[in-house]
């Protein structure tokens, strides 16, 4: 098993943002569905979108892209379309996409910060 089987053994639920608000103005989301990956409790310093430091809570290892605004959460959680209502669901609010240097199949690690 290589490094990248390694780092997605783990079911994450992901809730991607829709790009609209709801009736109250919250951030609306589109379908929630399971993603591999690696979940960290850790903390991390990082820059986010606006050029704040802020630090994360957890680092996610994912096995496909997800955006900024979006929700991870620790094992399936499919049947619950709010990610705010699940308990341990955290905002995305940091990635990163690091391309491997070897380039081997186009290989690349994507991190989310929490």
């Amino acid at each position: 098993m290589g490094i990248y089987e390694k780092l997605a053994a783990q079911t994450i639920t992901y809730w991607p943002p829709s790009g609209s608000r709801d009736a109250y103005g919250n951030q609306a989301f589109g379908s929630p569905a399971t993603i591999g990956g690696f979940w960290m409790d850790k903390q991390e310093l990082f820059v986010d979108a606006e050029g704040r430091e802020v630090r994360s809570n957890a680092v996610v290892f994912v096995d496909q892209d997800c955006q900024l605004g979006g929700y991870l959460a620790e094992g399936d959680q499919t049947a619950t379309a709010d990610p705010t209502a699940v308990a341990g669901a955290r905002e995305i609010r940091g990635w990163e996409k690091i391309p491997h240097l070897r380039q081997v199949a186009a290989k690349t690690t994507r991190k989310a910060l929490l």
